[in-house]
């Protein structure tokens, strides 16, 4: 996302309750300055906004409008087909984001509702059409299949919805990259292991589908400004090529990891009492060489080159992963590794009764709490956005957990598109502005 995301605009119909003249109006025109239909852009026009006088105007920016009869499969056609094949021809990495209010259609464009299938729903069918014919004569040993992850954020923490909803945590490692891990298992030995988010894989349609429906089902609701069951999470899926191969690699980096962990605290546990033996306090309380006790470098370098020894395990593991994600087998319709990634963001609150005429106050305690920690990660969020968007030497990936988790995703060259949703009813108006707003930014 070297340039910014591409940036849609989806607007909502009206609610079958609502008459049509509580409808703002709305106009799309495309830059006559494009070279191709592909790099066109496009203004957007609002006008019959509660408590706005005069009509409201953004771009051209847009990477395009969907009008309100617009289904989820030509917005499937329109923003991620594209991207998707790209990424199954040349592997990398598609992150596709819904950004908008609450009762927007954000979740119904990324998962869908009832019968009508959401984008990511879609993505995931044609990957295994693409997958299935090349599978049809080879062993499970040399099949394509598609990893999947899900997870949600709330409260400053990841949790798992393929895995029973087991809370992970979210950290930057040494490496400068975010990490999403489990709680930390005690196994013989001494050893400790630590799982990052669970990934699940999938040989068939049949199979991944019952997978997502699984697991969407475990995904918080609660009391919103507009509704009584609200996703009140950011929800995160992510859909890999794999082999059986890839993942029993990547089992056993975890493995040599626990394997590491005994031998590396024995190594800090020889070095620290081996210098705190060799020295001593004189009377005048100062540390100096204890005589009776040398310090012990022998002893210090044995345990050294030992942690050193399943160090290199380690790193053998991992350079056996990355060789099978770049050895992808001549003829195969989609790189290994090649992954596209869906973000169904939470609803933004304002708190306000210009976001609706009839906001709720049943509200519990928790829901307020969760609502506020929400409009924090948008707000970062939105903060990231604009640094980016201007350039600026520093962007503040660091100021939520969900813009923790999305930093891989705004930087390097992984493609991006933002879907944000807005309602067209009136009432609704002071929030259909706040979402074009950052929908602008976004797309500077």
């Amino acid at each position: 996302m070297a340039n910014g995301p591409d940036v849609f605009v989806r607007l909502r119909p009206l609610p079958p309750s609502v008459p049509s003249t509580e409808n703002i109006s709305w106009n799309a025109a495309p830059a006559s300055d494009a070279n191709s239909d592909d790099e066109r852009r496009y203004s957007l026009t609002l006008s019959g906004l509660t408590g706005r006088t005069k009509e409201w105007k953004g771009g051209p920016c847009f990477a395009g409008i969907y009008d309100p009869t617009t289904s989820n499969e030509e917005v499937y056609n329109r923003t991620v087909s594209g991207p998707l094949a790209d990424v199954l021809k040349t592997g990398g990495a598609a992150t596709f984001f819904a950004y908008g209010h609450t009762g927007s259609g954000k979740t119904h464009t990324i998962f869908g509702q009832g019968d009508v299938e959401g984008i990511s729903i879609l993505a995931a069918q044609t990957m295994f059409q693409r997958l299935e014919s090349y599978n049809k004569d080879r062993d499970d040993a040399s099949r394509l299949g598609i990893g999947i992850k899900l997870f949600e954020l709330r409260s400053g923490s990841a949790f798992d919805l393929l895995n029973d909803k087991n809370e992970c945590f979210i950290r930057e490692g040494p490496d400068g990259r975010t990490h999403i891990r489990g709680k930390t298992e005690k196994l013989e030995d001494n050893k400790v292991r630590v799982r990052p988010i669970e990934t699940i894989g999938c040989w068939s349609w049949e199979e991944a589908k019952q997978v997502l429906v699984d697991g969407l089902r475990l995904r918080s609701v609660g009391t919103s400004t507009i509704h009584d069951q609200s996703s009140r999470t950011h929800a995160v899926l992510q859909l890999e090529i794999i082999t059986a191969e890839l993942l029993k690699a990547r089992e056993e980096i975890w493995d040599r990891e626990a394997e590491l962990v005994p031998v590396g605290k024995h190594a800090t546990d020889v070095y620290i009492e081996e210098h705190m033996k060799a020295l001593t306090k004189d009377d005048d309380g100062n540390y100096k060489p204890n005589p009776d006790h040398p310090l012990n470098q022998a002893r210090i370098d044995e345990a050294e080159a030992v942690k050193a020894e399943y160090e290199a395990r380690v790193a053998e593991a991992v350079q056996r992963v990355e060789a099978i994600l770049n050895n992808t087998p001549p003829g195969a319709p989609a790189k290994i590794g090649g992954r596209v990634v869906f973000v169904d963001l939470a609803g933004a609150e304002f708190n306000d009764n210009s976001v609706s005429g009839n906001p709720r106050t049943n509200q519990s305690a928790s829901d307020k709490k969760a609502t506020r920690q929400i409009n924090t990660d948008l707000m970062t969020l939105k903060e990231v956005v604009r640094a980016h968007a201007t350039r600026q030497a520093r962007i503040p990936f660091r100021g939520s957990p969900l813009t923790m988790v999305l930093r891989e995703h705004f930087t390097g060259e992984a493609h991006a598109s933002m879907i944000v949703t807005v309602s067209t009813e009136r009432e609704q108006s002071a929030a259909t502005l706040n979402s074009l707003r950052f929908a602008s930014t976004a797309a500077a």
